[in-house]
């Protein structure tokens, strides 16, 4: 069906457009496929180092927060994609716990050019992991009986953004370090 958006009224499609539209969708539903094939737990560690006596003080914890992605092509149309945090949090200045998660996926991309491809998998990949991968933080730490914390969404294209960002700097630095020593 075709809306006219100037005569607002209905007319029924042609036959033949309309498969060739439908030609159309299907070529490029076939061009380009997105799939997660596995999901699972690269690593997993825990240590707490305070304890018992971590326990029997007042709770004020400061926390910090690493994030790593890292890609290995498998095969042909096949990336491993792999989303590390490490939470390390202290007490009144010592350390109350770590936790660290390799949360990984294999993800099966087929009709990407190369730029959308690297964007994929440092943005879209690790925002589907993260959900996988903070849950198994949190759940560290409640087993290792320390109040559960919250991880709060984080916008992995920000971050590919930012780390384009410091790629440019760190050539422009060093082409001016080259300069100054010719």
């Amino acid at each position: 069906m075709i809306i006219d958006s100037k005569a607002q009224e209905v007319k029924p499609e042609e036959p033949q457009q309309a498969s060739q539209e439908s030609e159309k969708q299907n070529e490029k539903q076939k061009a380009t496929r997105f799939e997660l094939r596995h999901v699972y737990v690269k690593e997993m560690s825990f240590e707490a180092s305070n304890t018992p006596q971590i326990f029997r003080e007042t709770w004020q914890p400061q926390a910090s927060l690493e994030v790593a992605v890292k890609q290995n092509k498998l095969e042909e149309n096949q990336h491993e994609v792999m989303l590390t945090i490490k939470v390390s949090v202290k007490n009144h200045d010592r350390p109350a716990f770590e936790t660290k998660a390799v949360q990984t996926g294999i993800f099966y991309i087929e009709g990407v050019e190369e730029e959308a491809l690297k964007r994929l998998l440092a943005t879209y990949c690790p925002t589907i992991l993260f959900p996988y991968l903070r849950e198994a933080l949190t759940t560290q730490a409640s087993k290792g009986g320390f109040p559960q914390f919250y991880l709060a969404p984080m916008n992995f294209d920000a971050i590919y953004e930012q780390g384009l960002k410091n790629q440019e700097k760190e050539k422009e630095k060093a082409k001016e370090e080259d300069q100054i020593k010719h």
